[in-house]
């Protein structure tokens, strides 16, 4: 480089022309091509063709284009690889002779040569300037000020002077020679009127000689914003920073295009200096800030101070960052629901609440507010003024104003100075006095300026020629009412000579158009409202002397007339509207008398875009047709002949031009009508002076000389810097920071409001760049947590608390502390406000434009978001899946996300239901079985709202609106497909799918939700498929949550009522039956989830697969029963019914699922309390019995447990259903087959008796299942078929002793458990069953002592305590002694009878029984038969005792089947041990037990009934016979030698001679023969016994055949059996004598034959001749006695033998009568054939 630096200074110093050599003939000058690149426009082709943002000038492809020298262009490139490369490093060892950046001083040096060089050559200057430009990245900062003095004294300076040269002036003919100021003011009709034939005659000369237009291109200040800081950087360079944006700011005007393109195309750190440059140089373009923290101002004094005095540096005075500049405003009344409160276009930003009329609006950030809202910390102030007539008098006025901005900020605000005044211009908003003149302050802006100090307002005409006299000195004069009040005369006047251009009659409004008539309508309007606002706030007070007066009210004069004039001719014609704003209201859909051109920002962005066109349009163009904008160029086209210049805008133009534009294009002839409406374009910001003044028209220049630039282009424009602005909203809204942000939603709202013109291509283009911000702000705040606040960094463009606050306040600013940092809550929260404040009004404006296209648009740009998006890995998606599935998952999620996350930015309006109708149409071709959750679902819908955690909707945040509208949280994307649904069978099938879908992702779908599909499924006719699909969706949300949702039973109830036929012809006929039984099961799954099963068990148990849950979400955390369940539960009848109906098809499989289902719901539910099941039992015991004798058909082990249990948990709470079942199944007309398959079932029941499960904890359930028992053992003896009775027989046999000892516990707790009523049945049945299971013990004796002890009134302990009766007496207030009067419940006594009767015939069968049970069991059976005197009492040690009884009278008809099974005991040979103590008599006191049978310790009891019972012949003949052979049992089975009955020998003697008693009464000869066997059983078994028995048994049977008149009746079988009794008798007693008694003796009965005991009376008289025929009888010659010694004899030698004797040796009293009987007994009976013996015995006893 030195070597090169070299050379060029030798070529110099020799002046060699190194770099021209010659010059092509061609070529022309580099002045005249400059010249006419400069008036062509860089263009784009809009739809025809492409264009490049390269340069116009110097293309190779032109001919006659000036080329660089070969040799020149070698120096360019080398000097930009130097920089590129070389100097990007350091000297790495400085010395004099290579100090520090030599390189780059020697680089820049040659550079500097070659500018110098070629000077005047443009081209070959923006060649170095660009190769230059890397100088700002490879170089030090400490070069940074050589780059900048280069760019500015060399490349800029040379450029722009000579290009300066070639700008050219529009001049106008007609007014060339007049002052602007004449003219403007002139009363007189101007020199100067648009004529649009003559504007067209001018066309061509303008085109050539226009104004100045776009030049070709600038060196891009993109290198420098990215490499120089202008915080850190030093003072020197940044003066010469801000040196050089002062020039390229003045010389050139498009200069803001340039850094436009910075913001669009370039770095984060670039575009946010470029902003920041925008900001400062052309505030009124961009707008201010609000939200976000704003940019610095690019200003050279502000740096200065930054450097010198510190970051923190004292405020511009009267001016600051987020400063407003509102303007009087019209807001329409709108339609906006008020869904949409708090975002509309015309939404207060202070109250949320709309706008209509006058109102205040900010066009520099779109603020607007109410007028009575206005608090502005700036623009509103009290004044208090004396009264002149009486000075103790005050009065107040408000004051309401805003200051005017200055057109840049590089300056300080203009303020006026006069006489210690400070005047700024301001907008007033209240009608006031001239402080110098006392006139009103007429006009809609700009009207005055005013004194920061004394408050003041003065014309600024006056303020220019006041003086000391006019204008007192600031803050001396004391204001008093003079300053506030005019007469109404002359305000009047006032108006009349300031607004007299407006003034029309109603005969000119014809001849005027729209436009015109519109202008001069707002802005009357406007003063008006300001006129009132002045006499509202006091601000002006009128003087006028009509009776209105005093009602506060102001006369009307022309400012009323003409406003209802205008008003009402806008409303009730038609006038004439120019071309292009018709077509424009027309693509907008706006009518003419609902707008107003002054108020409507997309008009005054119409018109700006208009005028700002070239005057001469082809035909046809005015229109502007929107197809044009912003879209991309045809292929095929690029070539296309380049269009005519005319048919794009200029960028800088003279104030003539904008006025001629008005008047061609707009048809706004009125010079003032025109005038006002530049000002008010002006005013909002539309356009500005190139010099940069606040005021458009000041009187100098003239408007040909005064020109305009339009700072940012409008999205309306036909452009290729549209195409910039789009990009440069594209670029600012990727940006993180929020202030970047903030600046593209500026231009947004600004520049680019939904219009009907613009093209769909822009507003998607721009739509998608807003809907990717907001949907950005996840991963924007992770970076923002990642970068900023983990490192404790302050968050870009997030407002701190030591930042100035702007008004209005937020609604969604977050209170910070001045020393607290920022966070990610204030990052979202910033971002949230300006969604609100910007994005969501912006596309609310979009949405109203068309609702349908809106959503379109929305769901299109979602997909293509979502498209853009990366597709997660296999680790989120499953592994093994279709990568084109896989896509169209993510892209169906992210989707949904999309549209959660537009919810809850509220930016979708009323177009929510055709988003997710859209969405679901693409999510129908998701599988549902093997989806994967989408999470985003769970988002979309509403949750609970817990006002104490703070926790809202994710649909809709109320944090995000301005208003708490309620009506937000009403957004049900649940509504959306039920309406689907409700429209036609197919859309109710695609809901079910989504139903499935949405489940699935977890989401949580209500009851009547279900319901309603259920409903709609019985209307369209569902099939078995759809109805799964819905159980499906039923299982799965109830998987994820089941509290509390206990109606969902009847959602699975309604959904079996209508398909339960089809169910079950399904199952009957083994079609589907797969799909039937999931159906099923999946339904019983859903139940018991409801029920609280742990899932668990479920998928153990076989209800739900593990696929059907696999891949579902995290289930949310189910909270304890106490804290959630309040409700009893109640199982769905019509679901019982259902499944029942199922079971009945008899398939095994399914008779299974619903044994698990009753298993489950009865001992694995926790949500169901022991009551519930109970209740659940109570309600569908018929059911239920039904599926349960279904469940003992099938075979399978899986239920072989499960059906005992239930089986006993049912019966045990009612078992009348199955009790009805058995007795419907068992009825005499049923088939034997059924009975048979009903036996074996009972069979099977009976086996489960020994099964674990056969138990019901702390229940007494055991009573409950006797009904099993009865009629299987019942079958029996009881049915009439003999296979049943044969197969029970022999199932029977296959018992065990356990399956025995079981049964015996039920039949003891229902005999304890049942009411006495219900007892004798069971006990009935049990004394049918014994004999045919006489080893089992039925019955255990404490059941059966109990039971008898029940009816008793005196418990058996011995003392005289109440018995349970009398505790049963005393609950009804009967005293215990009244048992001796009450009346003995029969049923009861046949219990107990029946009971004795079971036990006689258990003890009698070997049942064991100890000996105090027997004793009990005596004591009762005493009490039976009738003894009222009955207890125990204790005997020996005092550990035994025995019963003592006595007073039978009569033994009660019901103790008869005691009597016979009391023979049964007594005929036992049941070996016991009974001691003497257990008897009593004399040896009670003995312990020492005896050998004996089991009926031995009835013995005493038996014969004292016998004895004790009275009219014993009375009883049933039966019961006597028993009663007898009970007798006869006892006389030949019982040991009454042994200690225990040696006591009761002489009550059985008693017991005989009782039944003896028989004989003479007239009873059946079996009763009698039975007592002839009694009497001679006693006779013949204990002789020891009889004494006289045999005495009184002999006369007994000699009256009985005396009776029977034997002689007569020989035949008869009593006289018979008497005969050969007596026979017998005598023959055994012959030699006792017995004779020689019935000789001494003659036993007479007494007259009174019930007593027991005869009394026998001694008669000293013989024996009738009848008694001893009766013994010849008897004792015929043949009959021989037994034991006689002599063989040889006959009976009657031996009675003789006997007695003779016996005489001898007998008393002497009877003596005689002795004598006399055997003389008698010789003569009648033996007085013949006397043996030899015979004959010595007589000889011996005489």
């Amino acid at each position: 480089m030195s070597q090169l630096k070299d050379v060029l200074v030798l070529s110099v110093a020799h002046k060699w022309d190194i770099f021209y050599d010659s010059t092509p003939q061609n070529q022309r000058s580099n002045s005249e091509k400059i010249r006419e690149s400069f008036m062509r426009r860089r263009s784009l082709s809009v739809g025809r063709g492409s264009r490049s943002r390269s340069p116009s000038v110097g293309r190779e492809s032109e001919p006659g284009v000036v080329r660089a020298p070969q040799l020149l262009s070698q120096c360019i490139t080398i000097l930009a690889s130097v920089i590129s490369e070389d100097c990007r490093f350091k000297t790495s060892a400085p010395r004099p002779s290579r100090p520090p950046h030599s390189l780059q001083a020697v680089t820049l040096d040659v550079a500097q040569f070659l500018l110098h060089a070629h000077r005047h050559d443009p081209r070959v200057i923006s060649q170095i300037g660009f190769a230059l430009l890397p100088a700002f990245l490879s170089f030090s900062s400490e070069m940074h000020t050589r780059l900048l003095a280069f760019f500015d004294d060399g490349v800029l300076g040379n450029i722009l002077a000579d290009l300066r040269s070639l700008q050219g002036t529009r001049q106008l003919k007609s007014s060339a020679d007049l002052p602007y100021s004449d003219s403007v003011l002139n009363p007189e009709p101007p020199m100067v009127s648009i004529l649009v034939d003559e504007a067209q005659e001018d066309a061509t000369v303008s085109h050539v000689d226009s104004s100045w237009r776009r030049w070709t291109r600038s060196l891009t200040p993109a290198a420098i914003l990215e490499s120089i800081d202008l915080v850190t950087a030093s003072s020197s360079t940044v003066h010469r920073f801000h040196r050089l944006l002062s020039r390229v700011a003045e010389s050139k005007p498009d200069a803001y295009l340039d850094t436009l393109a910075v913001v669009a195309y370039h770095t984060p750190r670039a575009r946010y200096a470029a902003i920041s440059l925008l900001l400062s140089y052309w505030p009124h373009a961009v707008g201010h800030l609000t939200i976000s923290k704003a940019f610095p101002a690019i200003n050279y004094h502000e740096a200065l101070a930054r450097e010198t005095q510190g970051p923190v540096i004292s405020r511009r005075p009267h001016s600051h960052h987020y400063d407003h500049q509102f303007v009087p405003w019209r807001f329409m009344s709108t339609s906006t629901p008020g869904l949409f409160a708090g975002m509309s276009q015309n939404d207060c930003h202070s109250c949320a609440k709309p706008i209509s009329g006058f109102g205040l609006l900010c066009p520099l950030c779109m603020c607007m507010v109410h007028f009575d809202c206005y608090d502005y910390p700036d623009g509103s102030f009290f004044s208090q003024y004396s009264v002149a007539a009486d000075a103790s008098k005050q009065k107040v006025a408000v004051h309401r104003f805003c200051h005017i901005l200055p057109q840049r900020h590089t300056t300080t605000p203009e303020v006026v100075h006069k006489e210690q005044h400070a005047f700024r211009p301001v907008n007033l908003f209240s009608l006031t006095l001239c402080f110098i003149c006392r006139d009103p302050l007429w006009g809609p802006v700009m009207q005055a300026l005013k004194c920061n100090s004394c408050k003041q307002f003065v014309h600024e005409s006056c303020l220019s020629r006041a003086s000391s006299a006019n204008l007192p000195r600031c803050r001396s004069v004391a204001i008093d009412d003079t300053y506030m009040t005019i007469p109404w005369a002359s305000l009047r006047q006032s108006f009349a000579s300031h607004y007299r251009e407006l003034f029309l009659t109603e005969s000119d409004l014809p001849h005027r158009t729209y436009e015109e008539i519109s202008v001069f309508f707002t802005v009357l309007w406007t003063q008006l409202q300001i006129l009132a606002n002045g006499l509202a706030l006091g601000s002006i007070v009128v003087v006028q002397e009509s009776p209105t007066f005093e009602d506060g009210q102001l006369d009307e004069f022309e400012l009323h007339y003409l406003v209802n004039l205008y008003e009402a001719y806008l409303r009730s014609r038609n006038p004439n509207i120019s071309v292009a704003l018709s077509d424009h209201f027309a693509e907008n859909r706006i009518r003419v008398s609902d707008t107003h051109v002054f108020f409507n920002w997309n008009i005054l962005s119409f018109i700006t875009s208009v005028i700002k066109m070239p005057p001469s349009l082809p035909k046809g163009s005015a229109d502007m047709p929107s197809t044009d904008l912003l879209t991309p160029a045809q292929p095929g086209l690029a070539q296309a002949s380049p269009l005519d210049d005319n048919e794009y805008p200029y960028e800088v133009v003279t104030l003539a031009h904008l006025r001629d534009q008005l008047g061609d294009q707009l048809n706004l002839h009125s010079e003032a009508a025109a005038r006002y409406l530049l000002t008010h374009l002006f005013h909002l910001g539309f356009f500005q002076r190139v010099d940069a003044q606040s005021r458009l028209f000041d009187g100098s220049p003239h408007p040909e000389q005064l020109q305009c630039s339009f700072p940012i282009p409008l999205g309306l424009e036909v452009s290729v810097e549209v195409e910039t602005l789009v990009s440069a909203i594209e670029a600012c809204m990727s940006d993180i920071d929020l202030s970047v942000n903030e600046a593209g939603l500026l231009l947004l709202v600004r520049k680019f409001w939904p219009d009907g013109m613009l093209t769909d291509y822009a507003l998607r283009r721009l739509s998608k760049c807003l809907l990717g911000w907001i949907l950005s702000e996840d991963d924007d705040l992770a970076t923002m947590l990642r970068d900023y606040v983990a490192r404790g960094l302050s968050l870009p463009g997030v407002r701190s608390g030591v930042d100035i606050q702007p008004w209005p306040s937020s609604t969604y600013s977050r209170p910070t502390a001045a020393s607290s940092a920022n966070n990610g809550g204030d990052y979202v929260a910033g971002r949230r406000a300006l969604s609100n404040r910007y994005a969501a009004r912006w596309l609310l404006a979009l949405h109203d434009q068309g609702v349908d296209e809106y959503a379109t648009m929305i769901f299109d740009l979602l997909v293509e978001l979502a498209q853009d998006l990366p597709v997660a890995d296999d680790f989120f998606l499953g592994q093994g899946r279709d990568p084109v599935d896989k896509r169209e998952v993510v892209i169906t999620e992210k989707l949904l996300h999309s549209i959660v996350k537009l919810n809850q930015a509220s930016v979708v309006f009323t177009t929510f239901d055709d988003l997710f109708q859209m969405w679901l149409a693409r999510a129908s071709s998701l599988d549902t079985d093997s989806q994967l959750p989408l999470t985003s679902l769970s988002r979309l819908f509403n949750k609970e709202l817990d006002s104490s955690s703070q926790r809202f909707s994710t649909v809709v945040d109320p944090r995000l609106t301005m208003t708490e509208n309620s009506s937000l949280l009403n957004i049900n994307p649940m509504r959306v497909i039920i309406d689907i649904a409700t429209r036609n069978k197919e859309g109710y099938d695609r809901t079910l799918h989504w139903l499935c879908l949405f489940v699935r992702s977890g989401i949580e779908i209500s009851v009547p939700t279900f319901m309603q599909l259920v409903s709609l499924g019985s209307k369209f006719g569902v099939s078995l498929e759809e109805s799964s699909l819905v159980i499906k969706a039923a299982l799965w949300s109830c998987w994820f949550k089941s509290m509390g949702r206990q109606d969902m039973q009847g959602v699975v109830a309604a959904i079996h009522s209508d398909i339960s036929h089809e169910l079950v012809r399904c199952v009957q006929s083994r079609d589907k039956v797969t799909e039937a039984l999931q159906v099923i099961r999946q339904s019983l799954a859903t139940c018991l989830l409801l029920y609280g099963c742990d899932r668990t068990f479920l998928q153990s148990a076989g209800f739900i697969e593990e696929k059907e849950v696999q891949g579902l979400p995290s289930r949310r955390k189910v909270n304890a029963r106490n804290n959630t369940i309040t409700d009893p539960i109640i199982v769905n009848v019509g679901l019982i019914d259902a499944l029942r109906s199922y079971v009945e098809t008899g398939l095994d499989e399914v008779s299974c699922l619903a044994a698990r289902f009753f298993d489950a719901f009865v001992h694995h539910a926790p949500f169901v309390e022991s009551y519930e099941v109970d209740n659940f039992i109570l309600r569908n015991g018929p059911s239920l019995c039904t599926c349960m004798w279904q469940f003992y058909a099938v075979q399978a082990p899986e239920i072989s447990t499960i059906r005992t249990s239930l089986l006993l948990r049912f019966l045990v709470v009612d078992s009348q259903p199955f009790q009805a079942l058995l007795e419907n199944i068992f009825a005499e007309e049923s088939n034997w087959e059924a009975r048979l398959e009903a036996v074996v079932r009972l069979f099977r029941m009976v086996e489960d008796t020994t099964s674990p499960a056969f138990d019901v904890e702390d229940r007494q359930w055991r009573s409950s299942v006797i009904d099993i028992f009865r009629y299987f053992f019942s079958a029996l003896w009881d049915d009439e078929r003999e296979e049943i009775r044969l197969a029970v027989d022999t199932w029977t046999q296959t018992l065990l002793p356990a399956h025995f000892d079981a049964i015996t516990l039920c039949w003891n707790e229902a005999l304890v458990k049942s009411p006495i009523a219900d007892r004798a049945k069971p006990v009935s049945f049990l004394n049918q069953l014994r004999p045919h299971f006489p080893h089992w013990r039925l019955l255990s004796w404490d059941v059966v002592l109990d039971a008898l002890l029940e009816g008793e009134f005196i418990q058996r302990n011995g003392d005289d305590e109440d018995g349970p009766m009398s505790a049963h007496l005393s609950m009804y207030g009967l005293p215990s002694a009244s048992r001796n009067t009450m009346r003995v419940d029969p049923d009861l006594q046949c219990l107990q009878h029946s009971l004795l009767s079971l036990a006689l015939r258990m003890l009698a069968d070997g049942i064991p029984a100890e000996l105090g049970n027997l004793l009990k069991l005596k004591d009762h059976l005493a009490r039976a038969l009738g003894f009222s005197e009955v207890a125990m009492v204790t005997a020996g040690t005092g550990n035994a005792f025995y019963v003592r009884f006595s007073g039978l009278n009569a033994i009660p008809e019901v103790a008869y089947p005691c009597l016979n099974e009391l023979m049964v005991v007594l005929d036992s040979a049941v070996p016991y041990d009974l001691p003497p103590s257990a008897m009593g008599g004399r040896f009670v006191d003995e312990e020492t037990a005896s050998n004996l049978l089991v009926g031995s310790a009835f013995i005493d009891l038996f014969l004292e009934t016998v004895i004790q019972c009275e009219d014993m012949e009375s009883m049933p003949p039966i019961t006597l016979k028993n009663l007898l052979k009970a007798l006869i049992i006892v006389i030949y089975k019982h040991d009454f030698d042994s200690r225990a009955l040696k006591p009761f020998q002489g009550q059985l003697r008693r017991a005989v001679k009782r039944a003896q008693d028989l004989l003479l009464l007239d009873l059946s000869y079996d009763i009698r023969q039975l007592v002839l066997t009694c009497c001679y059983a006693f006779i013949k078994r204990w002789p020891t016994l009889t004494g006289n028995f045999v005495c009184e048994a002999i006369e007994s049977a000699i009256s009985l055949l005396e009776k029977l008149n034997y002689l007569q009746n020989a035949d008869d079988i009593l006289v018979d059996q008497t005969r050969n009794y007596l026979r017998t008798t005598l023959g055994i007693y012959a030699f006792s004598g017995v004779f020689y008694l019935l000789c001494k003796v003659r036993g007479h009965h007494g007259p009174n034959q019930q007593h027991v005991l005869r009394s026998v009376y001694i008669v000293q008289r013989p024996r009738s001749h009848e008694f001893f025929s009766i013994i010849k009888h008897i004792a015929g010659a043949h009959v021989k006695a037994e034991r006689n010694p002599h063989p040889h004899e006959s009976l009657r030698d031996a009675l003789l033998r006997d007695t003779l004797p016996r005489i001898v040796d007998g008393d002497d009293e009877s003596l005689q009568a002795v004598l006399d009987n055997v003389h008698t007994y010789i003569e009648t009976v033996h007085h013949t054939d006397y043996t030899p013996a015979l004959m010595q015995c007589e000889s011996s006893a005489g």
